[in-house]
């Protein structure tokens, strides 16, 4: 069962304090945002994966997923999951703080910290005291404040990643658009193709064709958003045909590459 304390979401900003009662790991799947997501883990026995990069979670932590990282957030048992959910254009932050979170960690340790939990806490105090366009402004100000208290901590964050993984996502992120078959990043790691399926699944919950298929459409939409015409840009993104590219496009975003390019339109008559 799943209880929302307190939520908004609109073009600007998606925030919740949610309680998901006897959360397990089924609920939970592997994905990405083109904006920067912050979750402050209240309770729970969670593990966190970015990119094959695992963390095991404890109350008080703070997990920053960064725009077209693959990341999951699942209970490692059945448990009571309450977070708070921030995500948010990372363009929208103020002067160079997007630049020390981006060159910081995944996950930061603030069990304790009473300064970190009271600004999650305003989140709540406000909520239903304003206006949407108000309320927006106050999460996205306190999203702000939190952030530059993250870049003041110093330590390590204590992942642990799978040195086959680490290889196999450098050479995809290197050979993206190239990319054929899976063959090819087996030959390249002289590994077996179901070694690297098993461990794919294990680290990253997808399959490894899968996973290139999400980055290449990640890669048009960026490229769309930039300017770029659905209609040339597919073969730069790994398509072979615009059918497929359509196909696979509208399937993942849920919307056409033309409603994409709508979409990137309306923002810059608004900006």
């Amino acid at each position: 069962m799943r209880k929302v304390i307190s939520l908004i979401k609109n073009d600007d900003i998606s925030f919740n304090h949610t309680v998901n009662e006897n959360a397990d790991a089924d609920m939970f799947s592997a994905h990405l945002h083109d904006r920067c997501e912050i979750i402050y883990l209240v309770r729970g026995d969670m593990t966190y994966t970015a990119e094959g990069r695992n963390y095991e979670l404890k109350s008080g932590d703070i997990v920053i997923s960064k725009p077209y990282i693959l990341h999951n957030i699942y209970p490692s048992k059945e448990t009571t999951y309450e977070r708070y959910d921030v995500i948010i254009d990372h363009k929208r932050l103020s002067g160079e703080l997007w630049q020390r979170i981006k060159s910081g960690r995944d996950v930061y340790k603030c069990a304790g910290n009473d300064l970190i939990y009271e600004m999650f806490a305003k989140m709540d105090h406000y909520y239903e005291k304003f206006s949407e366009e108000d309320y927006t402004r106050l999460i996205n100000n306190i999203t702000e404040e939190i952030l530059y208290n993250l870049s003041l901590m110093e330590g390590e964050d204590g992942g642990s990643v799978n040195p086959i993984i680490d290889k196999a996502l450098s050479y995809i992120r290197e050979n993206l658009k190239e990319l054929t078959s899976v063959d090819e990043i087996c030959n390249a790691l002289y590994i077996t193709k179901g070694h690297l399926h098993h461990l794919f699944v294990e680290h990253i919950k997808m399959t490894p064709m899968k996973y290139v298929a999400s980055k290449r459409l990640l890669l048009a939409r960026r490229m769309i958003r930039r300017g770029g015409r659905p209609t040339d840009i597919f073969t730069e993104c790994g398509f072979n045909d615009y059918a497929t590219f359509f196909r696979n496009y509208k399937s993942y975003f849920g919307y056409p590459p033309s409603e994409e390019c709508e979409k990137s339109a309306l923002l810059d008559i608004m900006s």
